[in-house]
Parts: C-alpha cells; structure tokens; sequence
C-alpha cells in the first residue's frame, strides 16, 4: 500500500536528509545544516531507529555548539549519550562523551573535559574506529597544550596526523598539522612550524578549490580563519628574527589570503561571462527559483505569528540553498566557467605596482595576541605591531556607538582621540598628504576612518578629522581591486559623462502624483522598509535633498553629456534601460534598504507609482542589481547603510 511505502521510504529521506544537513554545517553554513537535520529528526521519529535519532541529535547538538547556543547544545549530547549507551552504541557513546567534553571544555571545567575526551580515546581504541580514535587524540591534543603539557601535546597530535592521512581524511590533517604547528612555536621552533602550518594551508585551498558555491566556499573558509591569523602573526615572528628576507610581505600576501576570496571568485566569473552557452532550461529553473524566493518574501511580511515566520524563515533557507546550488551546477556546466583559474591573492610586488606615487596601502590585521599593519607605497614596505584585537576591537566598539548618538561631545572627542592613536599614530610620520587605501579588519570594517584624528605631525594637529589632510579610500583587499582593474581591462569606455537617478516617488500620496489613489501596497518593499528598521505600515518618507544633489553634480558637469532622472522618470524602467550603459558615472541618490538575514533581499528603492499613483514595481532587488550591465567607472550609492 502507498502507507506501507510511505514507512519504507521514511528512513531513507530521514538519512538523506541528515547527512545533506551535516554536510551544510561541516562547510560553515549552520542555520541551514539545523533545518535539514530538524526535518531529519521529525521523519527518523516516526520509526523505531532509537540509534539514528540519537545520531541525529547529536549532530543537532554539534550545529548549536557552533551557533554559540552551548547550554541547548549541552542538552543534545545529554538525550545522545543516553540513547547510545542504552543501545549499546559504543561509537556513538564515544562520540557524545567528546562533545560533552568541549562543552565542560568551554564552561572551564578542564577535569571533566579531559575525564571524558579519555573515555571517548578508550571506547574508539576498544571499538577499532581510527577516525573516531584520531579526533580524540587530536582534541585531547589541544587541551593538553592549553594546561601546559607540550609533550603530550605534540604526541597526540603526531599520533592523530598519523592516522588521518591512512585514512586520507584532508579536513582532520589540517587541525593535527596546526596543532603541531602550535606546538612548535611555543618551543620556539618557528621555521618547522611555518612548515606544517604551509602543508595545512595548501591543503584548506586545494579543498575550497573543489567546491563549487561562492556562498559555501565562502562559509568553509571562515571556519579556518583563526588558521590563517596564526599564519600572519607566525610570519611576522620569523620576520622579527630574520628581517631582511622577506618574511613581512609573506605575512602581507597571507593577510590578502584570508579576506574577500568570494569577492574574487565572483569579479573573476563576471568577467567571463559564464552564463554564456548554458542550457535555456537551467536559466528558467534560476528564474523561477528567484520568483519563489521573492514570492516567499511577500508571505513572511503577511504572517502573524513567530512560529509561521520561522516556518517561512526555513523555507526561504531551503529554498536560497536550492537557488545556490542551481548556480553551482550552472557554472559546473558552463563552458566558460571551466576555463577559469582560481584567482589568486597578489603579493606585495603586484600591490606595490598598482600604487602611483601618491598613494599608501594601510593593510590592518587583528589577531589574538598581537594585531599588524603594513605599509605600502610603490617601492617600500613597512610593519607596525598593533594592540591585540580584543583591545582594537573594544575601542572601536565605543568609537561607533559614540558617533552613532554622540550625548557627550568631550566623551567622544576622546574616545575618537584613543582610537587614532592606536591605529594612526604610529605611521604619523608617514602619511604626508597621500592618498590612503585602507584594508581594515574586524570591527575596523565599521569604522569610517576619515573621522578619526590626523595623528601629530607637521601637517595636522590632533583635533583635525583625517580627511582634513589625507583622501581615503576603503577597499575589502587589495587582491580586489586588482581584479577590478583587471576586469576593467579591454573593455569598451561608456560614451557619456553621468546619469543621476534622484527624487523618486514612493507612494501615492506624494503630492506629485495627479490623482489620488490608495497608497501602494508592494508587500516585498514592506518587508524589506521592515528588516532595514523602517515602519512598514507608513510609506517610505520621501527625500526631496536628493534632487538639490543631483542638480548640484550635474552643474558640476557642465558642458558634459548627461542624464537626469527625477520624480517618475527614476524608476526601474530607466535603470534597466540599455542607454544607461552609455554612462561612465551612475549615482543614485534614493533610499537603500539592507536585509542583514537574507542580503538577496536587500535592494534600492526608486519609484513605486507612475503620475497617476497607479502601483509599479521599483524594488530593484540585489539579484538585479547583480545582472545589470553597466561598463561604468563609478557607480555612487547615495542612501543609508549603503557602507554596510
């Protein structure tokens, strides 16, 4: 019957579903990994599979450790261990004895830790599961060099690498080399540790290399990012004790390693154009997809309760995987995407060439005991030690929120002030005029640095803003803008001078419309005025200091060709409009709304009726935005959070 095929087919999906959620949480994504393993549990309990539910739960508690919720974690591998032990499930007893001990690990109770990873070493040990034995030698490992005891340390992890490159398990030889590395460096032995740390590294790119999402290659490199900030602070030790070989542009390329390697991946694709030659019937399956993703936007902004939202909240999570994936498998097929090499970070001679005379590279990196900044002009290097990122970080914590609602000016002319003096003072000397392209890092990346001090110098006293003295210029890395220029390379200079796209029309009532109707009710504009912290029950306020912007740049451009599109005329139809691709600056001076949970939902708002107050779309949403084709020099996002 279709029931009994129905309960034959459960356990199935069940696992399926499991495993595809695992796979998401060990490449970084873990809010998606929690969906699938949770659709996998309510399936897996409709059977009697008391071992599987158990597995399923334990991966559940792995998902929540890594969001940070460690108490429900805990919880998890308690109900896990319970089953297993009942069951007679010696690996996973095993396996939830090591979770508990990470748990106890971070509540700083190391007796229990350590108590229970040597449980988990026994059972596996006993149970001849290598893979299960090599974790716990590692994990143990790693405790042992935070209570002091090298050689039990370097012993364990020796024993571990040992065991997962029989097993050719890549992701385990990362962690047993790093923790060799670790070890080496605390006794002093850099030039080995460089070694093993290397062999790590080039393993971690050549696994990223193979994965074929931007969206996941992204996520699985931000779980080794404490790897790579070693790396940069191991670099800069050696440079300490050799410093005329090189060790400090070393640290500089690996700096550019560790940022904005999606951001490459993705200028080097727009370049070749890959959806060229792909299957009509893949692009419709990627339109479609983009409908519902857009569709189910709408139905979250019409939900009334927490549990419909979040129910919506996991289908635009699937549904956003689903639309990945379609992408990835676009590019696999692509025969354009084929010929692509991945992009490759720059090192300091590239950097270096790409800097006029006029220009200086500040390139920050915070770490957990010392941060760096490296200088660049086009034909020096220097290296500054910086306090440790906890330290920067806390400092410029106070800097936003003072700025942000600045109650007492003294108060933030101070912390303003300390601020500078840690990340400016010490290149006081050097700044002279110059251009600055600043790389920052961390929660610099919120800092609008053109506020901070000019630090003393000839030039500037302290209570002059930055931007007194010096032009700034923010870049995510320096590897980026060389790929901008590369993607810029050959192409064909648009004609024209600019196009400003001011003023728009958002809601009926506005006093330019001719007649009036009901206000204009785009549920996936409400969503979004919603998520960017707006009253979505009130329509977006209109800015009429755009238009005095537009019309003051254009003066600017006298004599020049030009395009100005205000009121009505800045709508969708205009953007997407082929003729704006004849101009070599697009500014848009309007309101931009950011969605922090779900980016693809964030866009720019032009006009949402027409002269007679009749609905139009005007929401040009990220994925628009993305597929537009502007050969343009300058694209200017006038609105709020446009930085974020």
């Amino acid at each position: 019957s279709n029931t009994g095929l129905r309960t034959l087919r459960i356990p199935g999906e069940a696992y399926s579903l499991s495993f595809i959620g695992g796979t998401y949480a060990a490449l970084g994504d873990y809010s998606l990994g929690r969906d699938y393993l949770e659709q996998s549990l309510v399936l897996i309990k409709q059977t009697n599979d008391l071992r599987g539910e158990a597995n399923t739960i334990s991966a559940l508690g792995a998902v929540e450790n890594r969001l940070g919720n460690t108490d429900k974690a805990f919880d998890y591998y308690q109900k896990a261990l319970k089953v297993f032990q009942e069951t007679g499930e010696k690996n996973g007893e095993a396996s939830a004895l090591s979770n508990l001990a990470e748990i106890y690990w971070l509540r700083n109770d190391k007796q229990k830790s350590v108590e229970n990873y040597e449980k988990s070493l026994a059972i596996y040990k006993n149970v001849n599961f290598r893979e299960g034995e090599a974790d716990a030698l590692s994990n143990l490992g790693f405790i042992y060099e935070f209570t002091g005891n090298a050689d039990k340390a370097l012993n364990n992890h020796n024993l571990s690498l040992q065991i997962y490159r029989l097993l050719g398990t890549q992701s385990g030889e990362v962690r047993a080399l790093y923790g060799i590395a670790r070890i080496n460096y605390i006794r002093g032995n850099l030039d080995e540790s460089l070694a093993k740390l290397e062999t790590a590294i080039n393993l971690i790119e050549n696994i990223r290399a193979r994965i074929a999402s931007t969206e996941l290659r992204t996520s699985y490199l931000s779980n080794y990012q404490q790897l790579y900030k070693f790396y940069i602070d191991l670099l800069m030790q050696i440079n300490k004790n050799k410093p005329s070989q090189g060790f400090d542009a070393r640290a500089l390329q690996a700096s550019e390693r560790a940022r904005a390697r999606g951001l490459l991946d993705i200028l080097n694709e727009a370049r070749a154009d890959i959806r060229q030659g792909i299957e009509p019937s893949l692009l419709e399956r990627e339109r479609k997809l983009q409908q519902q993703l857009n569709a189910k936007d709408a139905e979250r902004k019409r939900a009334k309760t927490p549990p419909q939202i979040e129910k919506i909240e996991q289908e635009i999570r699937k549904l956003t995987a689903d639309f990945q994936l379609l992408q990835a498998e676009i590019k696999q097929k692509s025969p354009r995407y084929s010929a692509l090499t991945q992009p490759q970070p720059i090192g300091l001679k590239e950097i270096q060439a790409m800097l006029d005379a006029d220009t200086l590279l500040l390139e920050y990196s915070l770490g957990e005991t010392n941060s760096y900044l490296w200088l660049v002009s086009n034909n020096s290097l220097k290296t500054f030690i910086l306090p440790k990122q906890e330290t920067i970080e806390n400092q410029a914590r106070l800097f936003y929120a003072s700025v942000k609602n600045p109650d007492n000016e003294l108060k933030t002319n101070k912390i303003v002030a300390d601020l500078s003096k840690i990340l400016l003072e010490p290149i006081a000397a050097e700044l002279g005029n110059n251009r600055l392209l600043i790389v920052a890092d961390g929660a610099l990346s919120y800092i609008p640095f053109a506020a901070l001090s000019a630090p003393h110098s000839r030039l500037s006293t302290s209570d002059s803003p930055l931007i007194t003295t010096n032009e700034i210029v923010y870049m995510p890395s320096a590897s980026a803008l060389s790929a901008l220029r590369n993607e810029a390379t050959g192409r064909n200079s648009a004609t024209k001078a600019i196009a400003v796209l001011a003023d728009p029309v958002f809601d009926a009532t506005d006093t330019r419309v001719n007649s009036t109707t009901a206000q204009v009710q785009n549920s996936t504009l409400k969503t979004a005025q919603r998520d960017a912290g707006y009253d979505s029950s009130q329509p977006l306020p209109r800015l009429p200091k755009t238009r005095a912007e537009a019309t003051t740049i254009l003066e600017l451009a006298a004599n020049m060709e030009k395009k100005i599109a205000i009121d009505f005329e800045a709508n969708r139809a205009t953007v997407t409009n082929p003729e704006m691709s004849n101009y070599r600056i697009i500014h848009f001076a309007t309101h931009g709304l950011l969605n922090s949970q779900h980016p693809e939902f964030s866009g720019i708002v032009l006009s949402m009726v027409n002269e007679k107050g009749q609905p139009q779309d005007g929401f040009l949403r990220l994925n628009e935005v993305y597929n537009l084709k502007f050969p343009a020099d300058l694209v200017v996002l006038s609105a709020c959070q446009t930085a974020l």
